[in-house]
């Protein structure tokens, strides 16, 4: 689940196995795999769909999709997905939860049979004053100190 508060920017990362950098990713709206592709809001191709921009960081094997101006249509569920030739697709579900003034939002996925959660904290526009943390394996339910990470806002000057 992300949360994002109206007006935001949100960011979904959408890792990938190192396969398939060469592959054509992509994020839609609904929950159908089947047809995700053919309603693709953005691809590693059209990278830019009105609020919808769409970045592969090939070196770490992931593709961010950052929406702006975040509105209650926003709302609702997306698949990344990474086409595969000559297998099905490679899917994520995201759920997107669009609320007031609300400045924390989450997101959980299924990775290659792992469970991988990250939180962001989000205490101000600009990154380097995000608190973020993330965890491995048992995620937010049931996380552990091996298998959580901070990353703390870094301070000025």
């Amino acid at each position: 689940i992300i949360q994002s508060s109206l007006e935001n920017s949100v960011s979904i990362s959408c890792p990938y196995k190192s396969e398939f950098l060469n592959s054509l990713k992509y994020i839609c709206r609904g929950k159908q795999p089947s047809v995700c592709l053919q309603q693709a809001v953005v691809t590693s191709v059209n990278k830019l769909n009105r609020r919808f921009g769409l970045q592969d960081d090939k070196t770490s094997r992931h593709f961010t999709v950052t929406v702006t101006d975040v509105t209650k249509d926003d709302a609702g569920s997306y698949l990344c997905g990474v086409q595969r030739n000559n297998h099905l697709d490679e899917f994520n579900h995201i759920q997107l939860e669009v609320k007031g003034k609300k400045t924390d939002f989450s997101f959980f996925f299924a990775l290659f049979g792992s469970l991988l959660s990250w939180t962001w904290i989000i205490t101000s526009a600009k990154e380097e004053e995000m608190i973020k943390f993330w965890c491995l394996g048992g995620g937010l339910r049931s996380p552990s100190a091996s298998s959580c990470k901070w990353n703390l806002p870094r301070k000025p000057g």
